[in-house]
């Protein structure tokens, strides 16, 4: 009788990436996988591989997507078993397996994930509706909603040993200062985010800002991600000249960020 109540629920994975192989200890322990669906399925000893649409031949059980191309992967799979089918069955890697400390606060919520007019929802408990849109981090929408809603702790939190209010740079109670100076900036020289292009930690801003980028690439400390260089700007591990870059433009070179000061947004006080 003890094994039965032991029984881990099965579940089928979309994605075998960076966020998969972080967390698979956290997926191993929790479920049973039957089955995990990539668009670039390949061979894998842990569990047998699919492609997504072969998703209408799999039990039905619950999805999990395991990437940060959330949106992009949920209305792929609304399109294959039907939406009212996914709206069942869809989940949140980052909430199904949290390590992080926001993660770990959405994965107390009750997180109901809806498509509808070919747009991705997450509702809340008390109905709040998030668009969970594209060229904003999903978790981030979702977060500072939460954390707007728990906004009645406040009084509590302040009674306790002092502690920051907010883990998340501040983003529950609206974007952080510097980040609207970097985006302005961003926005007035997106026409020059363009060929091959580098970004810190991540490619948020290169979706974001870059036009007729042709190759993209993240510099990562632990080389993480697709089209990652592992290179350490703290120790200088892994970084060298022309990392990436490795062709000037003809007749030219790079735009050197001193070219383009003059061009930076003034605060809108002075303006």
């Amino acid at each position: 009788m003890g094994n039965i109540w032991m029984m881990k629920e099965k579940i089928i994975l979309f994605g075998s990436g960076k966020l998969f192989t972080e967390r698979r200890g956290l997926i191993e322990e929790k479920n049973e996988v039957i089955c995990i669906l990539d668009n670039k399925a390949k061979d894998n000893s842990f569990v047998k591989m699919s492609l997504p649409d072969e998703l209408i031949h799999l039990p039905e059980v619950p999805i999990i997507i395991m990437s940060d191309y959330f949106t992009q992967m949920v209305l792929q799979v609304s399109r294959i078993i039907g939406i009212h089918e996914c709206n069942k069955r869809i989940k949140i890697g980052r909430v199904c397996y949290p390590i992080e400390a926001e993660e770990k606060i959405l994965a107390e919520e009750t997180l109901q994930i809806l498509v509808e007019s070919d747009k991705v929802y997450c509702i809340l408990d008390n109905g709040v509706r998030i668009l969970l849109d594209e060229k904003t981090f999903y978790l981030k929408s979702i977060y500072c909603a939460v954390s707007r809603k728990r906004d009645m702790l406040l009084d509590k939190l302040l009674s306790m040993e002092p502690k920051p209010i907010d883990a998340y740079f501040g983003r529950k109670r609206g974007e952080p200062v510097d980040r609207y100076y970097i985006e302005k900036f961003l926005e007035s020289n997106s026409n020059l985010i363009c060929g091959s292009v580098m970004e810190i930690g991540d490619d948020t801003y290169i979706k974001k800002y870059g036009e007729k980028v042709k190759e993209a690439y993240v510099l990562h400390a632990m080389g993480l991600g697709e089209k990652a260089v592992k290179g350490d700007l703290v120790t200088g591990e892994g970084i060298q000249e022309e990392i990436v870059f490795h062709r000037q433009p003809r007749g030219g070179s790079l735009p050197h960020w001193a070219e383009l000061e003059h061009r930076r947004p003034q605060s809108p006080h002075t303006q």
